[in-house]
Order: C-alpha cells, then sequence, then structure tokens
C-alpha cells in the first residue's frame, strides 16, 4: 500500500521544503499532499488516510488544534506531528500529548523529522509505543517486553518548550527492552524531547513519549528511533 502524508502549513517555505526534504533526505517515496490553509487541510482529511500529518498549530482560518481533533476522530491511525514556533502553556502541550505523536519546535530540525519517518513507516512496522504504568500513549500496547537495567548514562537533549540542546546531561536507564527504555533523571524531560544517549547504549536516540515527575526526578519512557 502506498505511504501518505500530508503537510499542513501557511508558508510555502516549510511546505516546500518538508517536501523536499522527505523526498530526498528521508528517501520517501509514497504521495505527499500540502495544504497552505485549515480548511483545504480538513478537506484532504476528509477524503485520504494518511499515515502521517505534519501539522502547524497557527493557520490562517482554522485552529490547528481544531484539525488535530478532527484528524484523531475520523483518521485514528494518522500519527499527527504538530510543529509550532510559538510558545505553549501547560494545558496546550497536555491536550497535545493526548493526541499527537510528536512535537517539534520550529525551526524545524530535520534529524528529527527524519528519524521519525524511518521509524513509523518502516518495514518491520515497529511503531508501537511502550506502555507505563497506567500511562499509556495513545492506548498502544508494549510490543517488546522489558527488563530491569541499571545504568547510569549521559545523554544530550533537545528540548521542545525552548528549542535548545542541552549536552551531557546525566540520569539512570531503569528498564530497557528493544523498542526503548525508561529513564530516570533530575532533569526536566517533557512529551516530545528528542534524546540522544551516549554509547553505554549504543549511540541510541529516542523521543519521550512521557514524563511524570515524583519526588524531584522525573520519570519518563523513551521509545528508541
Amino acid at each position: 500500500m502506498v505511504k501518505k502524508i500530508l503537510i499542513v502549513d501557511d508558508q510555502s517555505a516549510i511546505l516546500y521544503g518538508m517536501s523536499k526534504a522527505l523526498n530526498v533526505s528521508c528517501a520517501f517515496k509514497g504521495e505527499i499532499t500540502i495544504a497552505e490553509t485549515g480548511k483545504k487541510a480538513i478537506d484532504s482529511i476528509n477524503s485520504n488516510q494518511y499515515d502521517i500529518c505534519f501539522l502547524d498549530l497557527n493557520l490562517p482560518d482554522i485552529s490547528g488544534m481544531e484539525i488535530m481533533e478532527r484528524i484523531r476522530m475520523t483518521s485514528p491511525k494518522t500519527k499527527v506531528v504538530v510543529m509550532t514556533a510559538e510558545y505553549l502553556d501547560d494545558d496546550v502541550m497536555k491536550k497535545i500529548a493526548g493526541n499527537a505523536s510528536l512535537f517539534i519546535p520550529k525551526p524545524i530540525e530535520l534529524d528529527i523529522v527524519k528519524a521519525f519517518v524511518n521509524h513509523e513507516l518502516s518495514d518491520e512496522d515497529f511503531h508501537h509505543a511502550e506502555e507505563n504504568d497506567g500511562t499509556d500513549f495513545n492506548n498502544e500496547k508494549r510490543k517488546f517486553p522489558r527488563s530491569q537495567y541499571r545504568r547510569t548514562v549521559h545523554y544530550s537533549i533537545y528540548v521542545s518548550y525552548d528549542s535548545d540542546l542541552k549536552t551531557t546531561l546525566q540520569g539512570d536507564i531503569i528498564d530497557i527492552s528493544l523498542g526503548g527504555a525508561g529513564l530516570r533523571t533530575g532533569s526536566p524531560v517533557f512529551f516530545g524531547d528528542l534524546l540522544r544517549f551516549d554509547d553505554v547504549l549504543g549511540s541510541k536516540s529516542g523521543i519521550v513519549k512521557w514524563s511524570v515527575k515524583e519526588n524531584g526526578d522525573y520519570r519518563a519512557g523513551v521509545q528508541f528511533i
């Protein structure tokens, strides 16, 4: 089946740049549809089933949050990637976390887009979120069982809420599987953050799928990409 991606943004440079990046850098061979308004996005969503939708929140006619809700209702299997250059408060981030697969700030980092697309559209169908203690992400079930794994690691994090790259952070891996790991750290980690681990984990990268604060520390579920 042909894979389909929808890009929704009111900036022509974003539409053109992401389309070209998907074709060239991500070697995406499927169909790419672009929409510069919310109305065009909804028309496309009503007539097609997309695998991934890259969605800007700030559109000239319809809120990106409304479009995200429409996708959830009409095409729940579509992976939504929210894009914005604006600061988002906690309430908005919680709504995004409940309906989207990833949040990336603008300017967009191509490595994140490439890793996400390759991961979600891989032939291995290896895109199930890791479940956790009562905070499953989008109700998906854990595909790979985790084993206890106690190891201190160093990592870098591309922080979604301030578009900054923080390096040489330290945390403890508390369990691990082929698909992801549980992390405990004293540094803030939030949904959508991209983590790059040191060679203790084979220089793996992962996306934070959920996080909770416990006694001053953060515990997070990280899905490898």
